[in-house]
């Protein structure tokens, strides 16, 4: 089975860095509430995957919840430049 591993750009000391292409170099996928990220997914040749939703409309366990639920389904190698609007479901 596997799991959520994440970094935030502040774990990595990247802030500033673009983050989709800090993302693929590093083969991870990029979870994002930066609605710019849903254009690049579709104009960029190649990335390890983008996880979109808003923010604002959920809670952090909504997330985290959200974000187990996508790994047990789908692989890293499904996520390849897969862009993905979560739909985050709220109870």
């Amino acid at each position: 089975m596997r799991g959520i591993d994440a970094v935030s750009v502040r774990d990595l000391d990247a802030l500033g860095d673009t983050d989709l292409l800090r993302a693929t170099s590093v083969g991870r996928v990029l979870v994002t509430a930066d609605n710019d990220f849903l254009y690049l997914a579709n104009v960029t040749d190649e990335h390890s995957g983008i996880i979109f939703d808003v923010q604002e409309d959920h809670s952090l366990g909504d997330w985290v919840k959200n974000l187990e639920l996508i790994c047990l389904i789908y692989s890293p190698q499904d996520m390849k430049n897969r862009g993905d609007y979560s739909g985050i479901e709220t109870e």
